[in-house]
């Protein structure tokens, strides 16, 4: 089955500008919408690495409306072009096809992908949220069990990261449109060529759509507003007490950093940053031991231990005084 599927082509990057798509909300409700712009490349960093992915599965779309269109940012979590086949690193041997779609499709047939899924959730619920992909183990099983259970990791990974997000912004429901863009939806779309007899949830391809954030990253802020030392340390400040807001209210960001803050304009001197991406967020409401800091189980030691507002923090102001030499003020308390 694995050498079946070597020489076969890599199933091509359907989200393209101008693509018309039809959407299912949690609600039941159909959205229209049309890409407008699709995120240039991605970087995942391994130990020993840099790899470029496909175009990013984040995109600005047009939405269409009864009172006319708006626009929004649609997250895709399509197990096709994951980032989890780069981090694993297999992307180059184990491409997305049609041979291991169809090796997929007869795994899910036989019964075998919820059996791999059960054994995914017991160990994430006693081993803690997203140890799966770590903890289990099918060395001793044939290559070509191998290969299409790691189909399975990616896509019991994506749902849970669609699903973290999900509920991280049900945490975070107050700060939206403050610290974070206001959620609109939870999505899904079908999979194309999916065979009717098989159960969709192995198949759907879920989403979000949000607030659509007119802005630049936060690491770009020297560029975008020159020599402006009182508006950079004024953005930092906000976006490292936004990192505090978000924390207090119960969520943490696994890979916080000025790449996840979008600063826009409010007036001529006025900015606002945004923190996104909470796939892989740390939930209050997950954890048994919420508040001792001196509990590395707790979620108050992990806050510590990720440091999200210093994370953000440290590398603007190291970033900053290498290009000028001045030292941003920045208050952590």
């Amino acid at each position: 089955m694995a050498s079946a599927a070597k020489g076969t082509a890599t199933t091509p990057f359907p989200y393209v500008v101008g693509r018309m798509m039809s959407l299912k909300s949690a609600d039941g409700e159909d959205i229209s919408v049309t890409i407008t712009k699709v995120y240039p490349l991605t970087k995942v960093y391994s130990l020993t690495k840099i790899y470029h992915l496909t175009p990013s599965t984040v995109m600005e779309v047009r939405i269409r409306t009864e009172k006319g269109f708006q626009k929004a940012v649609l997250k895709i979590f399509d197990r096709r072009f994951a980032n989890e086949r780069v981090r694993r690193g297999y992307a180059s041997e184990y491409p997305h096809t049609q041979q291991t779609e169809a090796a997929w499709q007869d795994y899910v047939r036989r019964g075998s992908a919820e059996v791999l899924f059960d054994c995914f959730r017991r160990i994430d619920e006693e081993e803690g949220s997203g140890t799966f992909s770590l903890l289990y183990d099918n060395d001793e099983k044939p290559e070509w069990e191998r290969l299409v259970e790691m189909e399975g990791i990616i896509c019991y990974g994506e749902q849970s990261s669609h699903a973290q997000e999900v509920q991280a912004y049900r945490e975070l429901q107050a700060l939206q449109g403050r610290c974070i863009p206001h959620f609109i939806a939870s999505v899904t779309l079908d999979m194309p060529s999916t065979p009717p007899d098989l159960p969709p949830t192995y198949f759907e391809i879920r989403g979000i759509l949000l607030q659509k954030i007119r802005g630049f990253k936060l690491e770009d802020v020297l560029s975008k507003l020159p020599n402006n030392l009182l508006a950079w340390e004024e953005i930092v400040q906000n976006a490292v007490d936004a990192a505090k807001e978000i924390n207090r209210a119960g969520v943490i960001q696994n890979d916080c950093g000025p790449w996840h803050v979008l600063v826009t304009r409010l007036d001529e001197h006025t900015f606002r940053p945004f923190i996104f991406d909470f796939s892989r967020a740390y939930l209050k409401c997950q954890y048994d031991h919420t508040d001792d800091p001196l509990d590395w189980d707790s979620f108050k030691a992990e806050a510590i231990s990720c440091g999200n507002p210093r994370a953000i923090g440290f590398i603007m102001v190291r970033d900053v005084e290498k290009a000028t030499g001045y030292k941003l003020r920045i208050n952590y308390d």
